[in-house]
């Protein structure tokens, strides 16, 4: 019996041989057939893809054209400074209207009174001035030692 299975295998196996021997060049026609059609789906899905990407990029380039040409009008520039001053100026006005402890009003009004008068002086730079510098050396100064440089081995051999 298995014998009988391995024959028709091999009978099978012939078979097939026998139908790519006979088909050969039809069966190479159609692999190279499809291989054909696969390449040319393959480059129409990239280029579909470049054009998309293409397109993407464009959007993309003409929607950061339009933002930036916002936020750079002068127009809008203006109104932005205006807020921004008007913020300042809400935050100054809030900070002069909180109470303030009767230590810190003190301490606030000294240095006014201090500053009028020499915001009238003009105010100059001190002189630089020259400073003596001690040293003190230690009563016995260390003996340094000096080693002599190795040769390279090259040159101990030609030199003895």
């Amino acid at each position: 019996m298995v014998e009988d299975g391995k024959e028709d295998r091999d009978s099978s196996r012939s078979e097939m041989e026998d139908f790519f021997n006979e088909n050969r060049e039809f069966i190479e026609a159609l692999i190279e057939k499809e291989k054909k059609a696969a390449e040319e789906a393959f480059e129409k899905k990239m280029d579909g893809a470049r054009q998309h990407a293409d397109r993407t990029k464009r959007n993309a380039e003409d929607a950061f054209r339009q933002i930036y040409k916002t936020a750079m009008d002068p127009e809008i520039q203006r109104h932005f400074m205006k807020a921004g001053f008007e913020i300042i100026m809400g935050i100054n006005a809030a900070m002069r209207s909180m109470p303030v402890p009767d230590f810190m009003k003190e301490e606030m009004a000294e240095p006014e009174e201090k500053a009028e008068p020499e915001e009238a002086k003009p105010k100059r730079r001190p002189k630089a001035q020259s400073k003596a510098i001690t040293i003190d050396a230690p009563e016995e100064v260390p003996k340094t030692v000096t080693r002599r440089k190795k040769k390279p081995a090259s040159e101990e051999q030609d030199g003895s």
